[in-house]
């Protein structure tokens, strides 16, 4: 015997059963599994033998058997009758040293850790026409979940006429809830090879039901039909949405998230203040608006950076094998200050040049250009760790329009500083000492 361990094969245990074919297996929720028997040699006064090995978490080899007959390299418990139709799927571990398994006359049995082979519940379905196809146990609800198929005899061959219901029990055998399954469009009803391929999956609450052409899914909000790949990716997408939002709750540092907020707020207003108190306007009379140029030039760059910044700081926080994520960041990180310092740098020096604001013009210069690049490079470093603090920290998603826009706020704001600090109407130096004089003050 042999365990598979993440592709690998392990070495279990060996015992010696000549004669004898096993099969199928199922685990006992304990770290064992039951494997069923049959005896297969004959030989002179062949009699049939049917029965279960269980393979405890011990190590022990433990025998139950309809004759009372023991395998060789097994310890027979007792002898016990074989009731049960041993396919996969209509066999479930009952997560306390035994199993649940569909018997031959259609009905649920529970073989218990001793080996004892009772009816599951009184209020399973028990006629002619039934027939259980699968079976799943939900172990975080502890509910056994069946699904059965209805058919009648139609020109000499079973044709289902009703479907699929679909039955919950709780752990003592209490029938919970029991429902048609409503099947989808282009599935026929009599197409007994689907019915026979049918597999149930229940874990949570939630459920699959497995087959050919079809796969369904059962919520709180009912049966869903994921026939489709198109609906299949877009279940797996809304788990992973809702996985992440779980993730992202229990991770959440609210005083951290307050901090990133506030924080980029007044990162954008000090900058602001200070490019305006930074650009000098000798020849301004008292009355005139002399932080005109900044504030057009923050705004101008905010609305320039907001498109590239949805490229950048909502993909962040995103997982660090999520190429496409990490594509967006690399593209945003590098249009989002050109972007912003483009338009901070035209915006302001269009400003400042108007004559209704300005006594004299004013020409456009690169110095001043270098300066809101460079206010804008640093501007987008100190944004991105904002907004990837504020979207880790505040236990819910934000809206990516609000991340960039908070985002671009902050570089336009360091952006105009730079652009202040280098503007020509400055002071009389030249543009490489201003430019230098710039940087060591941002």
């Amino acid at each position: 015997m042999v365990a598979l361990q993440q592709g690998r094969e392990e070495p279990l245990a060996t015992v010696a059963l000549p004669g004898v074919a096993l099969g199928p297996a199922v685990t006992d929720g304990e770290g064992g599994f039951w494997v069923m028997l049959r005896r297969t040699e004959r030989a002179k006064n062949f009699k049939p033998m049917r029965g279960y090995i269980h393979y405890t978490s011990e190590g022990a080899w433990e025998m139950w058997s309809d004759s009372g007959e023991v395998v060789e390299g097994t310890n027979l418990i007792g002898r016990s009758a074989f009731v049960i139709n041993p396919e996969p799927r209509k066999m479930a571990p009952d997560m306390k040293g035994g199993f649940f398994a569909v018997g031959r006359d259609e009905i649920v049995y529970q073989v218990k850790a001793d080996g004892s082979a009772d009816a599951f519940s009184t209020m399973q379905p028990s006629c002619a026409d039934c027939r259980q196809v699968a079976i799943a146990f939900d172990a975080t609800r502890r509910e056994l979940h069946l699904i059965s198929a209805q058919w009648k005899e139609s020109n000499g061959r079973r044709s289902f006429v009703r479907g699929l219901s679909y039955m919950r029990f709780d752990a003592t055998g209490g029938r919970v809830f029991a429902e048609d399954i409503p099947l989808p469009p282009g599935i026929k009803g009599d197409d007994v090879n689907l019915f026979d391929s049918i597999k149930l999956f229940a874990e949570a609450g939630q459920v699959w039901v497995l087959g050919r052409q079809m796969l369904l899914h059962r919520s709180n909000q009912g049966w869903s039909w994921l026939g489709e790949s198109g609906r299949v990716a877009e279940m797996i997408e809304r788990e992973r949405v809702e996985r992440d939002a779980r993730e992202r709750a229990e991770n959440a540092n609210p005083t951290i998230a307050t901090a990133a907020l506030y924080g980029s707020f007044g990162v954008t207003i000090a900058s602001v203040l200070a490019a305006s108190v930074l650009t000098p306007y000798d020849e301004f009379s008292p009355e005139d608006q002399q932080g005109g140029p900044v504030v057009l030039g923050w705004a101008i760059g905010t609305m320039a950076g907001i498109l590239p910044g949805m490229l950048l700081y909502p993909n962040l926080s995103a997982a660090p094998d999520d190429e496409l994520a990490g594509t967006f960041v690399l593209i945003g990180a590098v249009a989002t200050p050109l972007a912003v310092a483009l338009g901070t740098w035209v915006s302001a020096e269009a400003a400042s040049a108007d004559a209704s604001w300005r006594g004299t013009g004013n020409e456009f210069s690169l110095q001043s250009l270098g300066g809101a690049a460079g206010g804008a490079v640093i501007g987008t470093v100190i944004s991105g760790l904002t907004m990837k603090l504020l979207s880790d920290n505040i236990g819910e998603e934000v809206d990516p329009v609000i991340l960039a826009f908070l985002g671009s706020t902050m570089t336009a704001g360091l952006s105009v500083v730079g652009w202040a600090l280098t503007s020509e109407d400055r002071s009389g130096e030249d543009g490489f000492n201003n430019l230098a004089l710039s940087l060591i003050h941002i």
